[in-house]
């Protein structure tokens, strides 16, 4: 068991209206913070929340290739199995599909289509159904580490593999100057040398935290620069190596940021995974209305991307964001399992509709995915995209990942969906053996212990998971 780094740098900028500029105020223990840098102090009401920022590559929406079908639209990746031309492998869209439109860029085009407002809320107590559990292995990360240390001992020479050594992290929490949590900050990890190589950036997530990992990105500084970016704001801090993470306070109260919410369904539509389409099927509606009656009322629109092989008659089918829900749930009502094969999927294919063909907002919002499957990504010598890239991509668009592993995957579909998660700041969801009980007929088919989880229905699961995110940066930490 590694003993976990305890010491954090806490930094807030406070603006100085004398010629002087600004001074640096320190909130913890500094050993020569660099200056501080703001545009002003400016108070809530004056500030207003970015669509877009400069400087940010985004990478949503970059595919493009969408047709419009039936109220939504429709990008597809043929498969060998089809008569059209395949592209698995070279993340084109099917024949004939549309040329890109303006807005296919990953800029918002404007609001989305309010959800229906009158999507009945499912039963509270309704049992029935897929049952599963959830755990955060960042909040139980020595322990992660010692899985991900066994797995890879035993998995990682296997070409479907991706290891991404994330042994170092520092955990960066964005906060107003009344400690408000700040969500979607634009974060920015600089050389400590110069200060001005950019290393890594990203948006923080819904509770205003980032998570870094040197080496992931190839970094092992001594020390780095943090800076955090909200529209007329900005604050840095040091970071060591040795910290555990770093608080940035901005000097200037921030208004609550308009709540929008974008979530995409990661679906593996092979043979075996007909109990959780039809489950799906069932309750994306009402899914939906519940996540539309939370206190937050969020503008929600939903994605899809429904996945199968390369020998298949269609690789991916994706379906970009829309507020429509009856729309998409026509588009969900389509999903019919079949294909597959050998165990492994199309799963890097997946996640490249998933982080750059699906138009993620880059406007502030909480983004989330859903994937559900259960068989590991399959190895392609000429594949362009893989799963360690999808969890950068999603770290720099601030999404988070759940996946939800099936009942039966293998150890080697169990260690990528963890990675996808804990790199993400996300949690690693399961289906649950034994009746919905942790206990009796072993709980669950992971590496996951019976005591770290209470088993929910997989609808309840979902919900409480989306609302815990709308939730996340209310308090003040």
């Amino acid at each position: 068991m590694r003993a976990p780094v305890s010491r954090t740098v806490a930094i807030c900028l406070s603006s100085v209206t004398a010629t002087v500029g600004l001074a640096l105020t320190a909130c913890g223990p500094l050993e020569s913070e660099p200056a501080g840098s703001s545009l002003g102090a400016p108070t809530a009401t004056e500030i207003e929340h970015p669509d877009t920022r400069p400087g940010e590559t985004w990478p949503g929406g970059t595919l493009g290739g969408y047709a419009e079908k039936d109220g939504v639209r429709v990008r597809e990746v043929a498969g060998s199995g089809s008569s059209g031309e395949a592209g698995a492998m070279d993340g084109r869209a099917s024949e004939g599909a549309a040329a890109p439109t303006a807005g296919e860029s990953g800029t918002s085009d404007g609001p989305a289509e309010p959800s229906d407002p009158g999507a009945p809320p499912v039963d509270n107590n309704q049992s029935g159904g897929l049952e599963g559990g959830e755990v955060d292995d960042n909040a139980n990360f020595s322990e992660f580490l010692d899985y991900l240390d066994a797995s890879l001992a035993s998995y990682g020479d296997d070409p479907m593999v991706r290891p991404v050594d994330v042994t170092e992290r520092h955990l960066i929490h964005v906060t107003d100057a009344n400690g408000q949590r700040v969500p979607d900050a634009t974060i920015r990890i600089l050389s400590g040398s110069d200060g001005e190589t950019e290393i890594a950036w990203g948006r923080a997530r819904a509770d205003g935290q980032f998570a870094f990992f040197p080496a992931a990105y190839g970094a092992a500084e001594d020390k780095y620069i943090v800076e955090a970016d909200w529209d007329q704001l900005a604050a840095r801090a040091s970071l060591r190596r040795e910290d555990a993470g770093v608080d940035v306070q901005f000097d200037a109260a921030l208004p609550a940021a308009p709540s929008r919410l974008d979530v995409a369904f990661v679906i593996d539509c092979t043979g075996s995974m007909s109990e959780e389409i039809d489950r799906i099927k069932e309750t994306v509606t009402t899914i939906a209305g519940r996540i539309g009656q939370d206190p937050h009322h969020p503008d929600l629109r939903f994605g899809l991307v429904a996945y199968r092989d390369a020998q298949d008659d269609f690789v991916t089918r994706t379906v970009d964001f829309t507020g429509d829900i009856q729309a998409f749930q026509g588009a969900i009502n389509q999903l019919e399992a079949g294909g597959g094969g050998d165990e492994p999927e199309s799963v890097n294919a997946a996640l490249q509709e998933t982080m750059r063909g699906l138009t993620w907002r880059q406007e502030t919002a909480t983004r989330l995915a859903f994937i559900v499957g259960d068989a590991p990504a399959h190895f392609y010598e000429q594949a362009p995209y893989t799963y360690d890239q999808a969890m950068t991509d999603a770290a720099t668009m601030g999404v988070k990942f759940f996946p939800v592993a099936s009942g039966g995957s293998n150890p080697i579909a169990e260690l990528q969906f963890r990675q996808l998660a804990q790199f993400t700041l996300g949690h690693f969801v399961f289906i649950t053996e034994g009746g919905g009980s942790p206990v009796g007929s072993g709980g669950s088919d992971y590496h996951v212990d019976p005591q770290d989880f209470q088993v929910q229905s997989l609808d309840e699961l979902i919900v409480r998971l989306v609302r815990q995110e709308l939730a996340a940066g209310d308090l003040p930490d």
